[in-house]
């Protein structure tokens, strides 16, 4: 919840988004971001998580995330290459 209001008084430019929330799960925070419409709901999303299961990367791409990444990072370049590339982009189409 802290985090939806933070957004509302100073917007990302980029959300890395956990999944495993312990009141509101990241799907259901990324579903709510979407819903914000226009700019706040067009901020690029990563989720970035534990969870590495196709099931929970599809349920995550279906709420609205950009791009997934599984926790612990590895491939630091790989990282990078996802957030340069967002950040280019901007705000979704």
């Amino acid at each position: 919840q802290q985090g939806l209001e933070a957004i509302a008084t100073a917007p990302p430019d980029l959300i890395f988004m956990n999944l495993g929330l312990p009141q509101l799960d990241g799907w259901a925070v990324i579903r709510h971001i979407r819903a914000l419409g226009a700019p706040l709901g067009q901020v690029p999303i990563i989720a970035f998580t534990a969870y590495s299961g196709r099931q929970e990367e599809q349920d995550a791409r279906q709420a609205g995330c950009d791009a997934y990444l599984v926790k612990p990072v590895l491939d630091w370049g790989q990282l990078r290459q996802t957030v340069t590339a967002l950040l280019a982009r901007g705000s979704r189409p």
